[in-house]
């Protein structure tokens, strides 16, 4: 049997007295009144964060050590073993305990650790199963199984393995189906075989439950998602290795509306540096001159942001092979990336927006990743036991310039116009001296320089002029690259 906990203590001393105290664990079989001491500790041996004369009452996270007894119990029947934790009070100062955990260990112990993959762009599936060994003894050969939903179990015979007590092994099951969105996956292992025989000696970890996505459904762009309807949204997909917290949808904020997508950090507090990740379903455009993601963001951090504390970290990562491979796109954390008034402060308590100002919009250029698609957003949420972050009204939307823009690299519109036109360059131009109109007759009746600065957008306004033909002339720097364009100006 293993006890694990975590412990914090400081000794009492004023720098001439000390008072140290004791914290022990004992065990009785049988639940007789005899007990038996397995761990001891005391004094410096026992404190986690040194001595000192005042009352020991916040553990810092620092001050928390995990302690690990392994105890022997080959002679004791099953299920009858008592554990006690018992202090030794030598007037000295508080002792905190915390995340006990008492797991029996046997020879023959095999369990599923995890299965990938997550999330599919296709029906087709084929399982990686991670195995531990938690018994006492090597392991030459195990069976392993995984159903579908309902569907009928699947199972292999694995031989000719040596898994050393404590070690991992990855097993690849047989192909199988997955439908659209979610489905139910249940992995399990029988029969392990080791030197003392064959047969799993303890059953409660054999079976491994999760849900895998099938991401078949393709949008058009613009993809926009509010998350104020069902969770997960049609397409979406959720990365949940660990089957623990996750991306969740929150009715207590969002950004001009009543829900949001929210990871719950501030609750996460067993899985330092655990990836959750939430998938936009395939994004697909064709010819697109411009892509551009935007989503509304609210954060907040637990402790000061510091590079001594590692931080809760939201990265946005864009794919075109549902993951397989993908590009990082933008990633915060800390100061970063929370939204809260003062970027230094931590906030103790669980962080829920109120108010739009404690809301931000990131934007970002995705044009790279032009003109077709398909493609796929990854909001990576990475846990340190921060606080929570929330996103809401994702929008992925492609821009298709006009033909004129795109031959010319500069187009003028409206054309018959009535009082005003645009010319819009696709980039600013730099190297633009003026813009001239003439009348049909040769008359120059508008004309502006420029000297290297201007947007791409100039507004020309001939709200005085006659109706009639009349002729926009650019001068450029490098007098061959000059344009004429004959525009028309309606009654």
């Amino acid at each position: 049997m293993i006890i694990t906990f975590d412990v914090a203590n400081q000794y009492w001393t004023d720098g001439v007295d000390t008072s140290v105290d004791n914290l022990s664990v004992l065990i009785a079989r049988n639940c007789s009144a005899t007990f038996t001491t397995v761990y001891s500790e005391t004094g410096t041996a026992l404190a986690t964060a040194g001595g000192g004369p005042d009352p020991y009452l916040a553990p810092a996270e620092s001050d928390w050590k995990k302690k690990r007894v392994v105890v022997n119990l080959v002679t004791t029947p099953a299920n009858s073993v008592v554990v006690q934790f018992r202090n030794g009070d030598a007037y000295g100062n508080n002792t905190y305990i915390d995340n006990i955990n008492i797991t029996p260990q046997f020879k023959r112990d095999i369990e599923v650790v995890s299965v990938s993959p997550d999330v599919v762009c296709t029906p087709a599936i084929t399982p990686v199963a991670t195995i531990r060994n938690r018994g006492t003894e090597t392991v030459t050969g195990y069976k392993i199984s995984y159903a579908v939903g309902a569907g009928a179990p699947t199972q292999i015979t694995v031989t000719g393995v040596t898994i050393a007590p404590g070690a991992t092994a990855t097993v690849t099951l047989p192909a199988g189906t997955l439908a659209s969105g979610a489905n139910a996956i249940k992995v399990f292992t029988q029969e392990p075989t080791t030197a003392s025989g064959t047969g799993d000696q303890y059953l409660v970890n054999d079976t491994l439950s999760k849900t895998s996505y099938a991401t078949l459904t393709q949008v058009a762009a613009p993809l926009v998602e509010t998350f104020e309807g069902t969770f997960l949204p049609t397409g979406w997909a959720v990365a949940n290795p660990d089957n623990s917290i996750t991306w969740q949808k929150t009715s207590s904020a969002g950004r001009n509306s009543a829900s949001s997508a929210f990871m719950r950090n501030f609750i996460y507090l067993t899985a330092f540096g655990q990836k959750d990740i939430l998938y936009t379903p395939p994004v697909t455009y064709s010819d697109a001159d411009s892509v551009l993601l935007s989503f509304d963001l609210s954060a907040a951090t637990k402790a000061s942001p510091s590079a001594a504390v590692p931080m809760d970290t939201l990265e946005v990562l864009v794919t075109r092979d549902c993951g397989n491979t993908f590009t990082s796109v933008y990633k915060k954390w800390g100061a970063q990336l929370q939204t809260v008034l003062d970027p230094v402060s931590p906030l103790p308590s669980e962080y829920v927006p109120f108010a739009d100002y404690l809301w931000r919009t990131e934007t970002i250029n995705l044009t790279s990743f032009r003109p077709n698609g398909p493609l796929q957003v990854l909001f990576k949420n990475s846990s340190n036991g921060g606080n929570n972050i929330y996103i809401d009204n994702v929008n992925l939307r492609t821009r298709i310039l006009p033909a004129g823009l795109r031959s010319n690299g500069f187009v003028i519109s409206p054309s018959p116009f009535s009082n005003q036109f645009n010319i819009w360059w696709i980039q600013a131009p730099s190297d633009l001296r003026y813009v001239a109109v003439f009348n049909s007759a040769g008359q120059q009746v508008w004309k502006k320089e420029y000297n290297g600065s201007t947007s791409n957008v100039i507004n020309v306004n001939m709200t005085m002029m006659a109706a009639g033909i009349y002729i926009v002339h650019l001068g450029y720097s490098d007098q061959g690259k000059d344009q004429e364009v004959r525009i028309l100006k309606a009654q």
